[in-house]
């Protein structure tokens, strides 16, 4: 066995090592030199660039300061400003600065253009000798003629500028002075600076060229000072502003001084600095900048020698470095070549440990465990792992096992896919979920578990899923659909883990059927959405609806009608029939609503007897008019309910969009207003929400702000109207009436804000305090006259429902002192036919304290009779439409006289309201009435007129 050669025996680390450390040297040596070669062309750069620019580019910035200082000069011999002057002396010394600076640049003392600048600089000294005896002219001028400083200032342009700052003033807005005057003023300002601007532009054209006639010219506009000041005059006077009369005083002044300048160049000495300047000056700045700018152009010729001597450094610098990479790139292909050569016995090693991965279990080439080198070292480690690695399959196969097992025994149906999307597992819970065997799903792609429309979307977000790996917990992603083997769809939910393996990523997906759930859901979607009666969408479902198809309607403008409708008589159907038979007579309205609409349109009921309908598109406005008749013809066919026909009607208040509103809650409410214009016309019809039900509402909405705030305000008050007994000519009680007075809306009668405060539940604090009030005041007469005075005091339906009414009854006769007996609390038949079960038990308890029980507006209803035998009171009031009919109408006469029959046998007192004249006065006596009240015996009045008539001596039963 032979000894092995130097480099074969180095380790395969030393040889890398050796063959880098030579290719790295090699390009040292070579990068040194080049950068050796670019400081010397560096070197020659600077001589080009660096020596040679400064001196022209300061030679272009003194041609800018010459030019300046020529412009200050010329500025100064027009209008005579010694702050010109000034300036002009500081630039002369940053000339003189700058071209000193030049002088100074050591290329410059070197270069033949030494020469030239000097000679600039001996005409910038003659320029600046030039300026100064300018100046002394000028000034000589302005010294000897006053009269020109004093037109000169014509030029000023402060003038223009404050007869700017008054049109400013103007459109800031004075609001004190009229539109058109405003407008006449600035066709003033416009004239007069459009005259101001004309003079001062002849001022400065004479000023610039000193000629006769331009001096006539200015002298001819300055006759325009009567204008000016005629303008002026008329500004002050219109706007009455003192700054206006000041100027006119101030230009007044000024321009009577302007024809004095026609005298002061009769003569020829002012055409000297003229002269001058056009002479010498102006062609001596000429020859200042050609010359500087020849000097900038030569002292950048000077470097073209220079610049050709760096192109031929730099081209022998890239030869080099080309050689020099060349040679780096060659000596790299040597050392791959025997790096590689090296690499070949791990090549095999590669080789034999690749069979081993494929389970192929085959022994190592014993040449490369032989090797004493790293390749042997390694070969002789795999050698020992092979007899571990039968034993690691066998654990492998077990783990695999129990894996399987673990699957089958999830609850779960779990889906094991590769990254191609193929199925690899699939557990006995898949199979009886999608329908399928494994061995029909592996290696099939699990699109097939995806109904059509999810698959290609799925791939996509295979891809992504792959390429960022992740837990995704199940029912944190969006709801999917399963595809059965059979066809059917189911909803699922799905969730992912991520799998890492030898062989690549695998993705498990659990899924779980959410059949049940979906169903559950959506039932409790539907109760939240729809009524639970009639099975119509209900208020929530309907102004969504409402909301989409505004939002629609403004991408595409076309009207939207809202329409309320209130059935007519369900009310007396509910309480006669009760309530089973108002549910399923609901049931068929909400049927028949159906029919009156299109496929697009939407019944919803609200609640109660009250339905909405949504037209969410309308081509034709008397479409409208249309659906709402046919809703009413079919309404108001009779319903068939347990062999009894059943007659309703329906009132219809109908509101547009965009005209009537823009927002669904303001478009229910101007429906709901419409549908109580319905009533009021009669019921059984529809009525448009129109311009004046707006106002109406408008109104109604003051009101109701205004009345929350009443009774803090003290704005509520209390007006009695007393009650007569015929028999006895006196006054036995009075009528607590309740009043307002605001501010703003002035006396506000009950009937304007009662229902308002019924409505908005601001009745119950308002009438406990009237009760209160009344008890008290009627303790205090008692108090002061002797007298027991009954009070009768109004009670709203609303009290019975929102407020313990015994309670408060309780505490007003306590805190008063008041006996039970003289308070009377009056009802209207609203409060008995009220669906309010508690009402029979709140009059029980009332009649027990004592306090007597009223009912009003008798014979205005329809079952008062029947309340009557059901409900026990102490006082019947006979309404005041009957007694203002009972001088007219006989019939109403016999009405009368019955109801005081019937009255007497059922042990009632009697009371008519609104008697207005004696006619009425004596029938009422006749037929037996025994209590009187009205406007003809006394309107209703103030607590201390009330006193003074209880106290009053003579006959009562007279108008007061």
């Amino acid at each position: 066995m032979h000894k092995p050669d130097l480099f074969r025996a180095m380790t395969l680390k030393r040889k890398v090592i050796f063959a880098f450390a030579g290719m790295l040297l090699l390009m040292l040596v070579g990068t040194g030199f080049v950068l050796y070669r670019l400081a010397q062309t560096v070197t020659v750069g600077n001589d080009v660039i660096l020596l040679h620019q400064p001196a022209a580019l300061s030679s272009v910035q003194l041609i800018r300061q010459v030019n300046l200082a020529s412009a200050l000069l010329s500025n100064y011999l027009l209008t005579g400003d010694k702050r010109i002057k000034e300036e002009f002396y500081q630039h002369k010394d940053v000339i003189y600065k700058t071209a000193n600076q030049i002088a100074g640049f050591q290329e410059l003392q070197k270069s033949k253009n030494k020469k030239v600048f000097n000679e600039i600089h001996g005409m910038l000294a003659r320029f600046f000798a030039y300026a100064e005896e300018l100046f002394h002219l000028r000034e000589n001028e302005l010294e000897n003629y006053p009269g020109l400083a004093l037109a000169s200032q014509l030029t000023d342009p402060s003038t223009l500028a404050y007869l700017g700052t008054v049109n400013d003033l103007l459109d800031s807005g004075l609001d004190e002075v009229p539109r058109a005057k405003r407008q006449r003023v600035r066709n003033l300002l416009q004239d007069l600076r459009y005259s101001w601007v004309q003079m001062n532009n002849a001022f400065r054209i004479f000023m610039t060229t000193r000629q006769h006639n331009d001096l006539e010219n200015f002298y001819n506009y300055s006759d325009t000072n009567g204008l000016i000041h005629k303008r002026l005059r008329e500004l002050h006077v219109d706007l009455g502003f003192n700054a206006l009369a000041q100027l006119e005083e101030y230009r007044a002044q000024r321009l009577k001084n302007v024809p004095t300048v026609a005298k002061v160049f009769q003569g020829d000495a002012w055409r000297k600095d003229v002269y001058l300047l056009k002479t010498e000056v102006n062609p001596l700045l000429d020859k200042i900048s050609m010359a500087l700018q020849a000097f900038a152009s030569s002292e950048i010729g000077v470097s073209a020698a220079s610049e050709r001597e760096l192109a031929a450094r730099l081209n022998q610098t890239y030869t080099f470095a080309g050689i020099i990479l060349i040679a780096g790139i060659l000596l790299a292909s040597i050392v791959g070549s025997l790096i590689i050569k090296s690499l070949r016995p791990i090549s095999a090693l590669t080789d034999s440990v690749n069979k081993l991965s494929l389970d192929h279990l085959v022994p190592l080439d014993t040449s490369l465990a032989r090797r004493e080198d790293e390749v042997g070292r390694l070969a002789r480690s795999f050698d020992r792992m092979t007899k571990h690695l039968i034993q690691d399959i066998r654990e492998r196969k077990i783990a695999e096992r129990k894996f399987e097992t673990l699957l089958e025994s999830l609850s779960d149906a779990t889906v094991i896919v590769d990254q191609s999307g193929l199925i690899k597992l699939f557990n006995f819970q898949a199979e009886m979920l999608f329908g399928y065997t494994k061995e029909e799903v592996i290696d099939k792609p699990v699109e097939i578990l995806l109904p059509l429309r999810y698959r290609a979307g799925h791939t996509l977000l295979l891809r992504d899923y792959t390429e960022k790996p992740q837990f995704k917990q199940m029912g944190k992603r969006p709801e999917l659909y399963g595809l059965r083997k059979n066809g059917e769809e189911i909803p699922v939910e799905i969730g992912l883990s991520p799998i890492e393996t030898s062989e690549g990523l695998l993705i498990s997906a659990a899924v779980r059927d959410i059949t049940e759930r979906k169903i559950a859901e959506e039932k409790l979607i539907h109760q939240a959405n729809y009524d639970s009666l009639t099975g119509l969408p209900n208020r929530s479902l309907a102004l969504e609806r409402l909301s989409h198809a505004i939002t629609g309607a403004r991408r595409k403008p076309h009207p939207i009608a809202v329409m309320f409708v209130d059935l007519d008589n369900f009310k007396q159907v509910n309480d006669s029939l009760g309530h089973s038979v108002g549910d399923v007579l609901l049931q068929h309205v909400g049927n028949r609503l159906n029919e009156c609409i299109r496929a697009n349109d939407t019944v919803a009921r609200l609640g109660g007897d009250e339905f909405l309908i949504v037209v969410p598109r309308i081509l034709e406005l008397h479409e409208i008019d249309v659906i709402a008749q046919k809703i009413i013809d079919t309404v108001g066919h009779p319903f068939s309910i347990d062999e009894r026909d059943i007659y309703l009607g329906a009132s219809i208040g109908i509101t547009l969009f965009p005209t009537d509103g823009e927002e669904p809650e303001v478009l229910l409410r101007n429906a709901d207003a419409a549908m109580y214009q319905a009533k009021k016309a009669g019921r059984n019809t529809f009525r448009f929400f129109t311009a004046e039900m707006n106002k109406q509402l408008l109104a109604r909405l003051d009101i109701e702000s205004k009345l929350r705030s009443a009774l803090e305000k003290d704005e509520l008050f209390l007006n009695y109207q007393p009650l007569f007994e015929l028999e006895n000519n006196k006054v036995i009680g009075v009528e607590a009436l309740l009043r307002w007075k605001n501010l703003t809306l002035g006396l506000v009668m009950p009937d304007t804000f009662i229902h308002i405060a019924e409505e908005t539940g601001l009745i119950n604090k308002i009438g406990e305090w009237v009760l209160r009030e009344s008890c008290r005041k009627a303790a205090t007469w008692q108090q002061t006259t002797g007298i027991p005075v009954r009070i009768a005091v109004n009670i709203s339906p609303a009290q019975f429902r929102s407020s313990d009414l015994v309670a408060i009854v309780k505490e007003a006769l306590a805190e008063s002192g008041l006996a039970a007996d003289l308070l009377e609390l009056e009802m209207t038949e609203r409060v008995l036919i009220d669906d309010n079960p508690n009402v029979n038990r709140i009059l029980k308890d009332i009649r027990r304290l004592g306090v007597r029980l009223a009912l009003d507006d008798f014979g205005t209803g329809y079952s008062s009779l029947g309340y009557l035998k059901r409900f026990r009171f102490d006082v019947l009031k006979i309404d005041r439409m009957f007694v203002s009919d009972i001088t007219v109408n006989p019939e109403t006469e016999s009405l009368c006289k019955a109801i005081v029959a019937m009255a007497q046998s059922m042990d009632l007192e009697v009371v008519a309201e609104g008697v207005e004249n004696v006619q009425q006065l004596e029938i009422l006596r006749g037929l037996g009435v025994t209590f009187v009240q009205g406007y003809y015996l006394s309107p209703p009045s103030p607590a201390d007129k009330i006193q003074e008539i209880l106290t009053r001596k003579s006959p009562l039963l007279r108008p007061v």
